[in-house]
């Protein structure tokens, strides 16, 4: 009897401790507008109530409006740009829209009433309207020079598949389901097997947000979704996307949260009034958002970024600022990608006056972040000019600029 007692007690106390092992609390270091980390267990996370958060000193309130991000403490090494695919997730869909879109990361299901049901690893089935497709990747064929290639070439307003062996087919796409496409062109309809297809492009219409704060959510699969309504507690995130259902994922499935239209206002998110790029000879270097001027992901100093703008010296861009923000921040430096010669001179204006410069800066060194009252003021000018060497190798990266409200 002593021995029974003994093995229900020592059961009952495993059970215990593997409830109170499942309901741990999440550790989060939450990134608020005044620049300052916090660092606590997870009490609840919404759009409408904000955070709760237990830390040292106590439980924290903070408002959604003063948020920039909310990540766990074991995630916080992990970027945008470096979430990637899970095993079993043979495709990606990215959605039309402003950069960073989103993208969900899965296997294709049935097709119908215009909808793909896509089998997302964290979130279970998600059916996207293909007319809110710009992307579909098939992740298992590569070809990223080719695909960044095919993107950039002009469509005239079609769609447009990258197949295995090399060709390109115009078109439009009218289904997209768990055997492959189909795609209309002036021949007739063309069905292409998964297997076959590397990328295609299609001509989506952007989805449309609510107004006021919403959240963009990454999830350790490489879903990136952003979100109407988010609840996320230690009993796991429920998320309501574009579809308007409720999809709910694990706890240790959330790797950021990003708060979009609170106070904090990132210039990615933004179109520039005025670019002037000067190339020193004759080759012009477009700007790039969220990756370097080359197009690969940021880095400076070792370390990774997912939000910022990659220019090439000369580069001039002009953000219109109406009056409406207080303050302008920005980390910068030279991207890792630049070579031993790269040194540029760089300059920030508020309504043509130069509030921050520094005349020489080279390879390795990360600057900022930077801190500039811009209240009141219309206009502010990010440039970035020739150094010691003129413009060669001068591959540069303005780090999560943003403006304040």
């Amino acid at each position: 009897m002593c021995a029974e007692r003994t093995i229900r007690i020592s059961l009952r106390a495993a059970l215990v401790l593997l409830f109170a092992t499942h309901v741990s609390a999440t550790e989060v270091e939450v990134r608020t507008v005044d620049s300052k980390s916090v660092t606590g267990q997870l009490v609840s996370f919404s759009l409408d109530r904000g955070l709760v958060l237990e830390a040292p000193s106590g439980t924290r309130r903070i408002g959604i409006q003063d948020i920039i991000r909310v990540a766990p403490v074991s995630n916080r090494r992990i970027h945008r740009s470096e979430t990637g695919p899970t095993r079993g997730s043979s495709f990606s869909v990215t959605l039309a829209g402003p950069a960073p879109a989103d993208r969900l990361v899965g296997l294709p299901g049935v097709f119908e009433n215009e909808r793909i049901a896509l089998h997302v690893p964290s979130l279970g089935t998600v059916p996207i309207p293909l007319e809110h497709m710009a992307v579909w990747r098939n992740l298992r064929l590569g070809g990223d020079a080719r695909v960044s290639a095919m993107l950039a070439a002009p469509s005239d307003g079609q769609d447009r598949l990258l197949v295995a062996n090399g060709d390109r087919l115009d078109g439009v796409i009218v289904v997209v389901d768990s055997a492959g496409f189909v795609l209309e062109t002036d021949g007739g309809e063309v069905r292409i097997a998964h297997d076959h297809v590397v990328a295609a492009s299609i001509v989506g219409v952007p989805l449309e947000r609510r107004g006021g704060p919403h959240a963009r959510v990454t999830l350790a699969d490489g879903t990136r979704v952003t979100c109407s309504a988010l609840g996320w507690s230690k009993r796991g995130a429920v998320l309501k996307v574009f579809d308007g259902v409720e999809h709910r994922a694990a706890e240790d499935a959330v790797a950021s949260v990003d708060i979009v239209g609170g106070r904090w206002q990132c210039l990615t998110e933004l179109a520039p009034t005025r670019v002037e790029e000067t190339p020193m000879i004759s080759v012009a270097w477009p700007f790039q958002v969220d990756r370097s001027v080359t197009g690969r992901p940021l880095r400076v100093g070792g370390e990774s970024f997912d939000r910022g703008i990659g220019v090439h010296a000369r580069s001039s861009l002009t953000f219109d600022l109406a009056g409406q923000y207080r303050e302008f921040v920005t980390s910068y430096g030279m991207d890792d990608d630049s070579g031993p010669l790269a040194d540029v001179a760089i300059s920030i204006l508020v309504d043509g006056v130069t509030k921050h410069e520094r005349a020489s800066l080279g390879r390795g060194t990360l600057v900022g972040p930077v801190r500039i009252d811009v209240s009141g003021a219309k206009r502010i000018e990010l440039l970035v000019d020739f150094g010691r060497m003129g413009g060669i190798q001068d591959r540069f990266d303005w780090l999560e600029p943003a403006i304040i409200r």
